[in-house]
């Protein structure tokens, strides 16, 4: 996406084990939004990580084309984040797999 260095995001709300809020917004980056993780206890020892993201459209000139585009930017986030929980899951149930006891054996 021409982002020689990648893009970086500042938390700016953090509650440990229930969310982290990271903060889109110029200069730094093109676009003014926010994106947000909240863990939620769903039971039995399981838990459910939700996404959710807010991004203004711009003003002037390219507000009609942001608008015209949003289908298709939509569909990109929706790639990308997809990609980005399965990565999540991938890493989290390892972790959990490394720290389990080892099975009782009684030979």
């Amino acid at each position: 996406m021409g982002l020689e260095r990648g893009i970086s995001l500042p938390v700016v709300g953090l509650v440990p084990n229930a969310h982290i809020v990271l903060l889109q917004a110029p200069p730094t980056t093109r676009w003014d939004g926010v994106w947000s993780f909240h863990v939620r206890d769903s039971g039995h020892g399981q838990s459910r990580l939700i996404v959710r993201s807010r991004t203004s459209r711009p003003s002037g000139p390219g507000r009609l084309l942001a608008v015209v585009m949003s289908p298709w930017t939509g569909l990109a986030t929706l790639v990308m984040e997809r990609g980005m929980l399965l990565g999540l899951q991938e890493r989290a149930e390892r972790t959990v797999a490394a720290e389990a006891p080892p099975p009782d054996r009684r030979d």
